[in-house]
């Protein structure tokens, strides 16, 4: 039985509690220090602030404190002591019906042991007067430990604002859910994923809420709201469940006229600039009840998403109609995209909407800025005015975006509406892209082109054609047929232009020439700014291949920074790129379980949304990934999808075959594996993308079967990341342990550090079989430094024998160097001075050193 089942209710669930494990922390930390001030948490109802101050509350407890509920309600504010009712039973004071006995014997019991207590006040704002004034007292005076909760557009008074104002209270505001978080907690209750667009429109209505992530699931649970799509689950919430929208409703139906029609208006068209929106005493009001938010750059929104939400399903038709047309005529639209499209969108649904044209335009803007099923809907409203060939297009486009199977019929009716060269060229440069990209299929993409092409006789028509399939053609691996710089480049059309300058970036960063590459992003961007409403990726690619230059010039470090600035935002349409790219990173670094992660989440990304073509590579990188890791079953199950033919993805796939040969003993097979892709990468002038694979071969002690091609590609390639790689092959070849050793290092500054690792084991055998027992200890050293944290094939594992470190030895060892104690360094570490003294003992061994002034020396040597 599926958990779907059992929350339909065949058998009870429970929704999962999880609290911000860092911030829980730190609010322990604080109410373990001495003399703490009391932690106010401050949210908007639903975030979880019961619950961290009970989850805190619960850490004490295990520390042993005693826990001391204190729970306000406003319906007991006037009844004196009422919020203390349970602490008075739990410290079983005298039932004495004179208050002031009851406070004295309740501040004695308290006083005597303060350091032993918590006090846990849930709801201070509804805390009676006298309880408010015990607990001031408690704080104050005894120094009580004490968790505060209050909601955010709940106002403070009394002791309780008093304590704030005296600095006796941290305040912390509580986050929403983290989109990650969220997708975690619906997978717990769901037993599936869930479809990544899905899950996306369920965590933005939600807003980070809790409380309503948990409606919204169980309510659509309830209604039999969930599917299975081909991306996980899809979960439908056209519809609020019934008691979150009643509780949404009790906010605003008591509302002054005045009042509520403000906020219908801002429902229908938030965010507001405040000064086209006006009213500003009703928006105070509005604010200071809680129902208005301001954003950090001054927008007005309702407190939340679903507040929106639920007004606009309760309006009649002809109200909303009013408050659309109404909403509309206060934007000031001039010269500010997002405005005019705003605009267009309220009054589309109007029974005045703007002409076709204008339709057409806003379709474009919801397709650039990823609102596919938007971009439809309008394209479908203007082309039921007049049939363009724009409205078409942006149709076509969109569908193809959803990968929709209506896409390549979508593109037919756009063709035929084209009525010269540059606007077929179009269509077929989006069709193209469908093919090439969505159904990953670039040779069907080349050969469309090619027809196209032989009827063309504008110039600029021909230069977007022919630069399309010059990357089409790069991406498979065959030669193109024009140079870039062969292209004719008009400069006043600024698409042909992009076209021209991205083949270029693309043509020269597999090549290896990044300064080139370089020179070509520089005259890319401008135009991929000024064609962003119809090429929205443009942009995204671009970024993809700065990523490679930065890695290439620069080392794992610089693209790893570039990348994962870029990763952070789960509903970027480029985080499946980006996880790939922290993948492949991580996968170079030496760190293969950390890449198996990253792969594991691209691909899931990549299969919803993917504007580079990616996906086959991505899973080609796990299978990989899964053959280092000791899982051929996987890595075989992932080699049986289709191949798209790139050129990146045909490396990948050979790195599997090479890691399967490895685990069956077989090096030599391995290696002629690798030298035969890299040979016919270089063929495809892809001399960067060959030289990561042909170096495996390097690592696996065979650097003689590859090390001609590897000089053929440091003959014109740029960048320290080709160069270190090819230094440890040049060494290796020479049998030269000094330069293994120097390679060795050049790899650990890049960043290669499972290369770091395997040339100095290759150091290490070489000085010892020439007797050089002291060079072979350091080499040893240096192998251990390095391995800490990698995961995956070493072929210097073998090397390291009885003088690897462990990691908890090197700790030791850097501290001890750095003159700190024994005693010292067990408290930092959390053992016994005795165990560090043990631990000294085999480190003085390993390293062959006698004492600490010697192992100072050596680590300053090894750093």
């Amino acid at each position: 039985m599926s958990n779907v089942d059992r929350a339909i209710g065949v058998e009870p669930f429970e929704w999962p509690i999880t609290v911000d494990e860092a911030m829980l922390n730190t609010l322990v930390a604080r109410l373990l220090i001495a003399n703490p001030r009391a932690q106010l948490l401050l949210g908007a109802a639903g975030l979880g602030k019961s619950t961290m101050a009970f989850a805190a509350a619960s850490a004490l407890e295990a520390r042993g404190f005693v826990v001391l509920p204190v729970i306000a309600l406003a319906e007991l504010a006037t009844v004196p002591l009422a919020a203390m009712a349970p602490v008075l039973a739990r410290l079983r004071t005298d039932s004495s019906d004179i208050l002031g006995q009851r406070l004295q014997q309740l501040f004695t019991v308290i006083a005597s042991n303060a350091d032993g207590y918590v006090l846990v006040v849930d709801d201070a704002p509804d805390l009676d007067s006298v309880s408010a004034s015990m607990i001031y007292q408690l704080v104050r005076a005894t120094g009580v430990r004490c968790i505060l909760t209050a909601r955010s557009d709940r106002e403070l008074t009394g002791p309780v604002a008093r304590l704030l104002a005296e600095g006796r209270i941290d305040q912390t505001t509580m986050p929403g859910l983290a989109p990650d978080t969220a997708g975690r907690l619906v997978y717990a209750v769901l037993g599936q994923s869930v479809d990544p667009q899905s899950l996306r429109r369920l965590v933005t209505v939600a807003d980070g809420n809790p409380l309503f992530l948990r409606e919204l699931v169980i309510g659509a649970i309830e209604r039999q709201a969930i599917t299975v799509g081909p991306r996980g689950l899809l979960i439908d919430h056209a519809s609020l469940p019934a008691r979150l929208s009643e509780g949404i409703r009790s906010h605003f139906d008591t509302l002054r006229e005045d009042l509520r029609e403000l906020v219908d208006l801002i429902a229908v068209a938030e965010p507001w600039p405040e000064s086209m929106l006006g009213q500003p005493s009703l928006l105070a009001e509005l604010t200071d009840r809680g129902l208005v938010r301001r954003s950090f750059d001054g927008e007005i929104y309702l407190a939340h998403p679903l507040f929106a939400e639920t007004l606009l399903a309760g309006m009649s038709a002809e109200r909303l109609d009013a408050r659309r047309r109404a909403a509309a005529a206060r934007f000031v639209v001039t010269g500010d995209d997002s405005r005019r499209f705003k605009v267009a969108v309220l009054l589309a649904e109007t029974t005045t909407p703007p002409a076709a044209a204008e339709l057409a335009w806003a379709a474009r803007y919801a397709y650039s800025v990823t609102d596919q099923a938007l971009a439809v809907r309008l394209a479908d409203s203007s082309i039921a005015a007049a049939r363009s060939f724009d409205a078409l297009l942006v149709r076509a486009a969109a569908l193809s975006a959803m990968k929709d199977a209506a896409a390549d019929e979508a593109f037919t009716n756009a063709d035929r509406a084209a009525q010269s060269d540059i606007e077929r060229a179009l269509v077929a440069r989006e069709w193209s892209e469908h093919h090439a990209i969505r159904l990953q299929n670039p040779r069907a993409a080349i050969e469309r082109e090619l027809v196209i092409l032989e009827s063309m006789a504008d110039v600029a028509a021909r230069t977007l054609l022919e630069a399309d399939i010059g990357r089409w053609r790069l991406m498979i691996g065959e030669a193109p047929l024009l140079e870039p710089r062969s292209l004719t480049v008009m400069d006043d059309d600024p698409m042909a232009a992009l076209n021209a300058a991205t083949y270029e970036v693309m043509y020269a960063a597999q090549a290896g020439r990044f300064a080139q590459a370089r020179a070509a992003l520089a005259r890319a961007r401008p135009l991929a700014d000024r064609v962003r409403l119809t090429v929205p990726s443009a942009g995204g690619v671009l970024d993809l291949f700065e990523f490679r230059v930065l890695l290439y010039e620069n080392g794992i470090a610089a693209g790893e920074a570039y990348a994962r600035e870029r990763q952070r935002d789960d509903f970027n349409d480029a985080v499946g790129i980006w996880s790939y790219a922290m993948a492949s990173l991580a996968m170079h670094s030496g760190r293969v379980v950390e890449a198996d992660e990253f792969a594991e989440y691209a691909i899931e990304q990549l299969l919803w949304r993917d504007f580079s073509g990616l996906l086959g590579t991505a899973v080609a990188l796990r299978a990989s990934i899964a053959a280092q890791l000791g899982s051929p079953a996987l890595a075989h199950e992932l080699l049986a999808t289709r191949s798209t033919g790139d050129v990146k993805e045909m490396l990948q796939r050979v790195e599997v075959e090479a890691w399967l040969l490895v685990a069956a003993g077989d090096r030599g097979a391995a290696a002629a594996a690798l030298r035969a892709a890299g040979v016919r990468a270089i063929e495809m002038h892809a001399n960067a993308l060959a030289a990561p694979t042909l170096y495996l071969a390097v690592r696996l002690g065979k650097a003689a079967v590859v090390i001609e091609q590897l000089r053929t590609i440091a003959a014109t390639a740029e960048g320290v990341f080709i160069h270190s790689m090819v230094g440890h092959a040049e060494a290796a070849v020479a049998r030269d342990a000094e330069a293994l050793l120097a390679a060795a290092g050049q790899l650990a500054e890049v960043g290669l550090l499972a290369g770091a690792v395997d040339a100095a084991g290759q150091a290490a055998a070489l000085f010892r079989s020439v007797g050089r027992a002291e060079r072979e200890r350091r080499a040893s050293i240096l192998i251990a430094k390095w391995d800490v944290g990698l995961s995956g094939f070493r072929a210097a594992r073998d090397e390291r024998g009885s003088l690897d470190l462990t990691e908890r030895e090197w700790a030791v060892a850097r501290a001890a160097a750095n003159r700190r104690r024994s005693k010292e360094i067990a408290e930092q570490l959390g053992v016994s001075a005795r165990t560090v003294d043990n631990h000294l003992t085999n480190i003085y061994r390993k390293l062959g050193v006698a004492g600490r002034d010697e192992l100072r020396a050596e680590i300053e040597r090894l750093d």
